[in-house]
């Protein structure tokens, strides 16, 4: 056992359930007397009896005998999560260290180019690495290392998800009646060690993001920052909400399938920094030799050749719509039903759980299906042989500030417009000499004839 809790607080609170397992409510088979069957009439609500039942709920489970009261909330569980401090700090130093591996591969693979001139600026004003790079090259590397560093968390998240449930009865995808059941019976539900470690790390994790999608990533434009930002506060009150009602089994089962949807999507945003630098490097390369006979081929590295193609940007892409679809919008709405129409005939309902209810099936699957939208509105646009693009992030091209080279470009122009005005002006300056030498010498002339005829007279006289 992995908590500690008193079983007064619980009947108090409200946390529990009239069935002590879930053998109370099979029955046996009306067409097979060896099988037992679940009774469907005590475990799940009609369709015709839920706006009756959630219009007055705790009307509707006091007259089944169910029973309707408390807050749901057990505040003492609160510091079993103190750990996830330790790991918050972990997970912040190990993003941290990771940063200048991912810039290097990142740089390797092509994600930005960078002009020599920019180059040897940066490094003759003293920076090094990823600071010796233009602000949007800047920017393009630090979005290249945020999505390698949520593959490389989602992938090892998702592997230790399924470590920890994967001989569980309600972990099945999706659920079936018996599955539902076994998430909410028997209640209260005691985690082991693993499950709780699972909330640990899984709390810490979306708090890291919370805070970097406000500090670190502030600079960085996103059309859909507030979604986003919702969706992380609804996971983070979803984990407490859970953990402090001892409903673990729904958390841990929707901490699996955010994680496991989201590995294909930060691996096709990765190889799509690298494909659309990739792609411009060689018009540019095209546009640069076209008049060349005997101009070089483009040329790509060994892995370039193997993971930045059109191919594989693709196939990655669909393989995050299947994911994406089949988790978030296939299996997670299963739980709708255990947390909708068998929830109030198997468990004492309170203020807890209904909050839950909320969150999962209402501000998540809201969110989902928002951005399920976005996703088919990409996809017919490539099928209809539009660009592949990230849809969460507007164009900064207009926006973004001027990098070395266009600093040196804005100085060059400036210099040559100021050789340029003081040419005109040594012009006009020419040109009134030229308008005053004639009357000069115009005056020279008459003077010097005038002093001549004086001369002459005073030789006649």
């Amino acid at each position: 056992m992995a908590l500690r809790y008193s079983t007064e607080t619980m009947r108090v609170q409200g946390i529990g359930s009239p069935y002590a397992s879930l053998a109370e409510l099979y029955i046996p088979d009306p067409t097979n007397a060896s099988r037992r069957t679940l009774d469907t009439a005590r475990t799940t609500l009609n369709w015709s009896e839920l706006p009756s039942a959630f219009l007055n709920i705790k009307a509707y489970q006091d007259k089944v005998g169910v029973g309707c009261s408390g807050w749901g909330i057990d505040v003492s569980l609160l510091l079993v999560l103190y750990p996830a401090v330790y790991w918050f700090l972990g997970i912040m130093l190990i993003r941290y260290l990771c940063r200048e591996p991912f810039a290097r591969f990142g740089i390797y693979m092509g994600v930005v180019t960078e002009k020599s001139t920019c180059h040897h600026h940066g490094i003759a004003s003293g920076k090094h690495g990823v600071a010796s790079l233009s602000p949007r090259n800047r920017k393009k590397i630090m979005k290249f290392q945020n999505q390698m560093w949520l593959s490389m968390f989602y992938f090892a998240s998702s592997c230790f998800g399924y470590y920890v449930q994967r001989d569980q009865p309600w972990f099945k995808l999706p659920l079936d009646d018996e599955a539902s059941l076994h998430l909410l019976l028997p209640h209260p539900y005691n985690p082991p060690a693993e499950l709780i470690m699972y909330y640990h790390y899984g709390l810490a994790f979306y708090f890291a993001e919370l805070c970097s999608l406000f500090i670190i990533e502030r600079h960085m434009k996103r059309s859909d920052f507030l979604e986003y930002a919702v969706h992380h506060i609804t996971t983070l009150l979803l984990i407490l909400c859970s953990h402090i009602g001892l409903e673990h089994r729904f958390g841990a089962y929707v901490l699996f399938i955010h994680d496991a949807s989201d590995i294909m999507l930060s691996v096709s945003k990765s190889i799509h920094y690298m494909w659309q630098e990739e792609t411009a490097r060689r018009e540019r390369h095209n546009t640069k030799n076209a008049e060349e006979e005997n101009s070089k081929a483009h040329r790509k590295s060994f892995l370039q050749r193997c993971i930045v193609s059109e191919l594989c940007l693709n196939c990655c892409f669909a393989a995050f719509v299947l994911l994406f679809f089949f988790f978030r919008l296939y299996c997670l709405p299963f739980m709708g039903k255990a947390t909708i129409r068998m929830s109030p005939k198997v468990r004492h309902g309170n203020l807890n759980m209904w909050m839950l209810v909320f969150l999962l099936n209402v501000a998540l699957q809201g969110l989902h299906v928002y951005w399920a939208v976005l996703i088919i509105v990409l996809s017919l646009s490539i099928a209809k042989g539009g660009e592949l693009r990230d849809i969460r992030s507007e164009d900064e091209e207009d926006s973004e500030c001027p990098s070395c080279i266009h600093q040196r470009s804005l100085s060059e122009s400036s210099g040559a417009a100021a050789a340029e005005e003081g040419n005109g002006m040594q012009q006009r300056n020419v040109a009134r000499e030229s308008k005053v030498a004639p009357s000069l010498s115009s005056s020279l002339t008459s003077t010097r004839n005038r002093s001549q005829r004086r001369g002459s007279s005073k030789r006649k006289e």
